[in-house]
C-alpha cells in the first residue's frame, strides 16, 4: 500500500490494519518501513496502525504488530498428508534444488549446482525469459550489483539461465501456484539432501514453508538457504539439524554471507560417492525420524518456543 492510500485510509477510519497475507518479510528491510517511520513521526499513534505479519521474531515496534504461526498454513496440509508420502530412498543424487520463482540467493546456488555438479544434482528452475513475472524476479542485477561482472556468482548465473526453465513437467507454477505442495515429495526418493531455498532470507526472520516440510515429510537431510540464525530457532522447536555430519557455520551469516559457507559443504558432500552418502543417511535415522515426529506433533502455540 502506498504511503498517499495508507495516510488517506487513516483519516478516514483512524485505524489501519495492514495484512501482509501470509508472507514474512523483516519490516526493516522493506520500503514500507519509511513510511511507517514517517507516519509515525507524523503523530500517528501505535494503536492505530496494526500489522499482522507471518514473521514470528519482527521487530517493529512502532505500531502494533500481531505475529501469526498461522500464515504457516503448510504445516496442516503435510501433517494431513504424511501417510500417503514415501519415506523410501533410493539414492541416484547428492543433491535435490526445486526452485519456482527466482531471487539472487536462489539463482547463485541453483547456477553453482548446475555448473559444478550437474550430474550430481537434481533440480529444478522456473525461468522463462518470455514471462515478464519471471524477469522481475530473476536476480541478476542484484548479482551484479553485490558481486560484480567479474565474479563467479555472476559468470554461473550467464551460464545457467540459457538452459531455463529446468522442469520436470509441465506446469509453469508462478505467479499462479495451482498444485497440492505435496505433490514434488516423490522426486525425494532420489537424493540425499534437499538444498532448501526459503522465501525471506534478508534481515531478522523466522518463518518456514513447504520447501521446508517436504524435506521433513519425506526423511531427507537438508541444507537451508534462508534468514541468520533458521537452524537455531528449529532447535529451539525441538528439531535436529545436520551438524553432527556436515559444518552448519552457514546459519551464523548474515544476508548473502552463507552462500560461500554452503558451497563448502556442497564441495565435501560432492566428494562422497553414492555408497557413502547411503551410510551416512543410515546413520541420520534417528535425527531423519525425530524430526518427521516433531513435524506430526507441531501446534501452531508451539511456535511461541521461537527465540
Amino acid at each position: 500500500m502506498a504511503g498517499v492510500e495508507l495516510a488517506t485510509k487513516l483519516f478516514q477510519h483512524h485505524k489501519v490494519i495492514v495484512d501482509f497475507c501470509r508472507e514474512a518479510p523483516d519490516i526493516q528491510h522493506t520500503e514500507f518501513k519509511k513510511i511507517l517511520d514517517y507516519l509515525h513521526e507524523q503523530g500517528i499513534k501505535p494503536d492505530q496502525i496494526e500489522i499482522i505479519t507471518g514473521n514470528l521474531v519482527e521487530e517493529y515496534d512502532k505500531f502494533h504488530v500481531v505475529k501469526t504461526p498461522e500464515a504457516m498454513y503448510e504445516l496442516p496440509m503435510f501433517q494431513q498428508a504424511a501417510s500417503s508420502i514415501s519415506t523410501v530412498k533410493q539414492i541416484k543424487k547428492h543433491f535435490g534444488c526445486f526452485i519456482g520463482r527466482s531471487n539472487i540467493n536462489r539463482l547463485i546456488l541453483a547456477s553453482h549446482l548446475w555448473t559444478h555438479y550437474p550430474e550430481q544434482t537434481l533440480l529444478t528452475y522456473h525461468y522463462s525469459a518470455g514471462n515478464d513475472f519471471h524477469r522481475e524476479h530473476l536476480g541478476l542485477e542484484d548479482i551484479l550489483y553485490y558481486f560484480g561482472s567479474d565474479s563467479d556468482e555472476y559468470r554461473e548465473a550467464i551460464n545457467l539461465i540459457p538452459h531455463a526453465p529446468l522442469l520436470f513437467d509441465k506446469i509453469d507454477q508462478y505467479p499462479i501456484d495451482s498444485r497440492n505442495n505435496t505433490n514434488p515429495c516423490e522426486w525425494y526418493r532420489d537424493i540425499f539432501v534437499d538444498i532448501v531455498c526459503e522465501t525471506f532470507s534478508n534481515g531478522n526472520v523466522f518463518f518456514l514453508t513447504e520447501k521446508f516440510w517436504r524435506a521433513v515429510v519425506t526423511k531427507t537431510p537438508f541444507i537451508i538457504q534462508g534468514p541468520q540464525f533458521l537452524l537455531k530457532r528449529l532447535k529451539h522447536l525441538g528439531f535436529c539439524t545436520f551438524d553432527s555430519w556436515w559444518d552448519e557455520g552457514y546459519d551464523e551469516d548474515p544476508y548473502l554471507y552463507s552462500q560461500k559457507e554452503i558451497k563448502k559443504v556442497l564441495a565435501y558432500l560432492s566428494n562422497k560417492d553414492v555408497g557413502q552418502l547411503d551410510l551416512m543417511y543410515q546413520d541420520m535415522q534417528s535425527a531423519l525420524d525425530h524430526n518427521y515426529d516433531c513435524m506430526m506433533n507441531l501446534q501452531y502455540k508451539d511456535f511461541a518456543n521461537v527465540k
